[in-house]
């Protein structure tokens, strides 16, 4: 999850893997995650993150908390928006769009970089 505020991002990373050998499948969904806080101008996801996935593409979800919903012309390529939210953080209530994208593994791919204030929620 990110939250971005007023020149601030806090990032949570929290990886989900799955597994299978063809006729089983295994889980495993860490509680907890890491918590990263910086300053900057833009909401920002490394997708160099994705790199070592040994499965043929990652599926990246992130949900984005920030004072507007995200516009869809706002979303780079290769995600789309998927739903629209609330949440609460601290003291403040956001709002929070949910963009996916399948990420091939082991392609060199640009972080993630959306501007902020790009405009409204499209309609």
């Amino acid at each position: 999850m990110i939250f971005y505020n007023q020149g601030r991002e806090d990032l949570f990373i929290r990886s989900y893997f799955h597994s299978s050998n063809g006729n089983e499948k295994v889980n495993f969904g860490p509680t907890g995650a890491i918590q990263m806080s910086i300053a900057t101008d833009a909401i920002w996801f490394p997708l160099t993150l994705t790199e070592g996935i040994p499965a043929p593409a990652a599926e990246v979800v992130l949900d984005i908390a920030s004072d507007q919903p995200l516009a869809a012309s706002a979303v780079p390529e290769p995600f789309k928006i998927q739903d629209f939210g609330r949440a609460e953080y601290g003291l403040q209530r956001f709002a929070v769009t949910r963009i996916v994208a399948s990420v091939p593994s082991k392609a060199e791919v640009a972080d993630l970089r959306i501007e902020v204030g790009a405009g409204k929620r499209d309609s």
